[in-house]
Parts: C-alpha cells; structure tokens; sequence
C-alpha cells in the first residue's frame, strides 16, 4: 500500500490484492513505516472505496513518510 501526505490520503494495493471497504467503514492500520502516526490504534474513516484504492478522512499533511 501506499499513501501520500495530504489532505484525504489515498491508499492503494495491488490489482492482484482487490479490497472490499465501502465508504464509512472503519480501518486500523499497524506496522506502517513511514507515516508510523497512522500506527495509533485510532480507526480511520474510510471513503471513496474503490476495488483497488480508497481515501481515508485524515489529513496526513504533517505525518511522517
């Protein structure tokens, strides 16, 4: 996966590894490198789910990575 440092980060898999989130489910992440602050236990909210990608309701702007 990867995300990018902005407002309502977009996070991405593989095409061989297809997701199952729909908007306004809850994620929590572990094990992140880089962005370690997405490591805090704190369920994010996601939105615009796709098969491959979704946004999270966060803004990463000042998080590490």
């Amino acid at each position: 996966m990867e995300c990018s440092k902005k407002f309502d980060p977009c996070q991405k898999t593989h095409e061989d590894d297809g997701l199952e989130f729909q908007d306004k489910d809850l994620v929590v992440f572990s094990e992140v490198h880089g962005m370690t602050e997405l490591n805090d236990g704190n369920p994010r909210k996601v939105k615009n789910a796709g098969p491959y990608s979704f946004e999270l309701d966060v803004d990463t702007t000042n998080y590490g990575g």
